[in-house]
């Protein structure tokens, strides 16, 4: 990791703060990636409408202070990655160096939220619960206390929603910190909420959907349903909600009734959730098959076997889905016929989606490391 010394400060301060603070300038803070910060990623698609260009090479890999969760948040050419040991790390998307860090909690499951000029993080672990942190100034400006998470949070309408895995779902000023309103759903929560047309969806693992309204957190419907859901809800373009569980139900409903539309059964458990474009719906299941859907008569277009299930969610593009599994494997697959464009044997499993820079492909792996595949065509000028 490269470690930034203030010159202007003496040497004895210089040598108590060894590590520099994640941060950006003011004028490039408002340089945001619309696909790899969940902030913009409240329907849950994880889709980006590029083309990808295979082959790919893949380079040395870089560590970082810990595990990644799964979502990095691009911010102009930096990386903002928070790890399951509780940092928020700042690495350089050209050279995938880590460039500064800070420990924000003993643990963090979920991805980070940007939301100008803070980044949001819910930790699972210790005193603190939801932290806002400037990168203008390096500094957490507020914070809330326990209130433990695995979602990620979300921001709109001046506001930042958080569902603790307790159940209770808040919202609070995104400025000051000030708690508006929250919500206790009875049951506990692991995946993110979804938002869209400043309306909330939440699932609870005994089965529950609820739908609030954002500006005052009352319930507009809530559908019980009698499944396990582990993972967050994906909401299509065309209003349906597209919901996996862990008995392998997928459920899709309508979103401003409530009302099941459709439903189809696999044969092993789902542990991730659902990724989509604007005609398909694609499932990872746990028994190493990944499935594309159709939402409005829940036929199968194709389905293609992997070597392991998958160990994140598979990222969408134009053209390619790209899921890597517990194998330790990355697949490129022609999403259109489900053919295996490439497939990569990483030296440990993939724990973040996919961030897509200038055509490379950048992805947090297991064993605190970070790694990166380029174009064939770019070889020799990789970074």
């Amino acid at each position: 990791m490269k470690t930034i010394f203030h010159i202007n400060l003496i040497l004895i301060v210089s040598f108590l703060a060894s590590c520099s603070k994640p941060s950006l300038a003011p004028s490039d803070s408002t340089k945001l990636s619309p696909v790899y910060t969940e902030g913009i990623n409240y329907k849950r698609q994880n889709f980006i409408g590029i083309d990808l260009q295979p082959p790919y090479l893949q380079i040395d890999d870089e560590s970082l202070k810990g595990h990644s969760t799964t979502t990095p948040c691009l911010i102009g050419d930096q990386l903002f990655i928070t790890t399951r040991n509780g940092y928020l790390c700042q690495v350089d998307v050209l050279t995938l160096d880590e460039t500064a860090d800070k420990k924000i909690s003993d643990g963090i499951q979920a991805s980070p939220t940007f939301a100008h000029p803070f980044i949001l993080i819910a930790s699972e672990a210790d005193h603190a619960g939801l932290s806002a942190y400037d990168i203008t100034s390096g500094k957490i400006i507020w914070k809330t206390v326990k209130h433990h998470s695995t979602s990620s949070p979300v921001s709109a309408m001046d506001m930042v929603f958080h569902a603790c895995y307790d159940g209770v779902i808040q919202a609070y000023n995104l400025l000051e910190g000030e708690l508006i309103w929250e919500f206790d759903t009875g049951s506990k929560i692991a995946g993110s909420l979804i938002y869209d047309r400043s309306q909330l969806t939440a699932l609870t693992q005994t089965g529950d959907i609820y739908k609030l309204d954002g500006s005052s957190g009352t319930v507009i419907w809530k559908k019980s349903t009698g499944n396990t859901f582990l993972s967050s809800p994906l909401l299509t373009n065309n209003g349906t909600l597209t919901i996996t569980s862990y008995e392998g139900n997928l459920l899709f409903i309508n979103d401003r009734t409530g009302v099941v539309i459709g439903q189809k059964v696999f044969d092993s458990p789902v542990y991730m959730p659902p990724s989509a474009d604007d005609s398909l719906v694609y499932i990872s299941v746990s028994n190493s098959k990944v499935t594309a859907i159709t939402p409005e008569n829940q036929g199968i277009k194709w389905e293609t076997v992997l070597k392991g299930p998958a160990s994140c969610p598979a990222l969408v593009t134009n053209n390619h889905i790209i899921i890597g599994t517990t194998r330790n494997r990355l697949y490129l697959i022609d999403k259109n016929n489900g053919s295996i464009t490439q497939e990569f044997i990483l030296e440990g499993r993939l724990s973040s989606i996919p961030v897509v820079y200038n055509n490379r492909l950048i992805f947090g792996m297991e064993y605190a490391k970070i790694s990166a595949l380029i174009p064939k065509k770019d070889a020799g000028n990789e970074f």
